[in-house]
C-alpha cells in the first residue's frame, strides 16, 4: 500500500512539473506545485490511515476473542485444575507416608516367612 502511495506522488510530481499545472485552494487562491504536493501528501496519509484502520481492525477483533478465551475458559479450567491440585496432593502426601510404613511392615513379614519357612524345613 505504502509503495503504491510513493508511486502516486512520483507520478503527481511529474505531472505537475511537466504541465505547470495550478491549482485554486479553498480561499481561491492559486496553489504553488508545493502546495499542490503537500495537499497531496495530506490527502494520501488520509487514505492511508483509514486503510490501516481497516486492515487492523479484523486484528484487535481476534485479540479480543482471545482475550475473552482466556478469561471465560482458560482461567477457569486453571482455578477448577488448581482447587482439585490441593486435595489431591495432601492425599499424595499423606498415602506416601503409609506407603513406606506399609513396605517396612511388608520387608519385616518377608523376613518372618522367610525363618519359619527355614523352620518348617528343618523340621520336615
Amino acid at each position: 500500500m505504502t509503495r503504491l502511495c510513493i508511486q502516486v506522488v512520483i507520478y503527481c510530481i511529474y505531472i505537475i512539473n511537466i504541465s505547470n499545472a495550478t491549482c485554486h485552494n479553498k480561499g481561491g487562491d492559486y496553489m504553488t506545485n508545493n502546495e499542490l504536493l503537500l495537499e497531496m501528501s495530506d490527502l494520501l496519509d488520509i487514505k492511508l490511515k483509514s486503510a490501516l484502520q481497516a486492515e487492523l481492525q479484523p486484528i484487535k477483533d481476534s485479540i479480543r476473542d482471545i482475550k475473552l478465551y482466556l478469561e471465560n475458559v482458560t482461567d477457569k479450567d486453571i482455578q477448577l485444575l488448581s482447587e482439585n491440585y490441593v486435595p489431591a496432593a495432601k492425599r499424595y502426601e499423606k498415602a506416601s507416608a503409609q506407603i513406606e510404613s506399609m513396605q517396612a511392615d511388608i520387608d519385616v513379614m518377608k523376613n518372618v516367612i522367610r525363618e519359619h519357612s527355614e523352620k518348617l524345613q528343618k523340621l520336615a
